[in-house]
């Protein structure tokens, strides 16, 4: 099954372990994009658990211009597991990824990936976001999004980016 925008089904492809290389193929040309440029605002959609937005927050930072910003529009969601409280009670995200390194708890992956997108730029979450702050991002209010909006040069906006695979080309 290929997840199409907003859960929906795009594509399915079924058979025995010859449809594999046919359901990548389709996969990728569903998901993977590029971008002209990089840009200094990322704005990402996704939905999800943490991991699942971790993994947008890395696909918005493969495209972000130097040290930019990444508004991530997710609802909130709760931390589950060891690896994400692990985060929640590191000092920096470099302490973060340090920690997750020697422990290896469950969850490393996402974990990982939301500790090294916060070293990448600002991460900012929408208001509802109640351990925004815990989690190396800042909340951010609809009236300062578009002045960020504004302010910027260029603004890239990734769909679905829990999904998607995005690079500059």
């Amino acid at each position: 099954v290929i997840e199409g925008p907003n859960g929906t089904i795009e594509d399915v492809v079924a058979g025995l372990v010859d449809s594999l290389d046919e359901g990548v193929k389709r996969q990728r040309a569903r998901w993977e994009q590029t971008v002209a440029a990089a840009s200094p605002l990322v704005i990402a959609t996704a939905r999800g658990d943490l991991h699942d937005l971790a993994n947008a927050l890395a696909n918005a930072g493969r495209i972000l211009d130097g040290i930019g910003q990444i508004v991530l529009l997710a609802e909130p969601t709760a931390v589950a597991d060891e690896a994400f409280v692990i985060v929640r009670h590191a000092a920096t995200p470099a302490a973060a990824a340090t920690a997750l390194q020697q422990d290896k708890p469950e969850g490393l992956a996402g974990a990982m990936l939301w500790s090294l997108s916060a070293r990448l730029g600002a991460i900012r979450l929408g208001p509802d976001w109640p351990d925004a702050k815990e989690l190396f991002a800042t909340p951010i209010t609809r009236d300062e999004l578009q002045q960020l909006i504004d302010q910027s040069p260029r603004v890239a906006v990734l769909t679905d980016a829990h999904l998607s695979f995005t690079r500059v080309g």
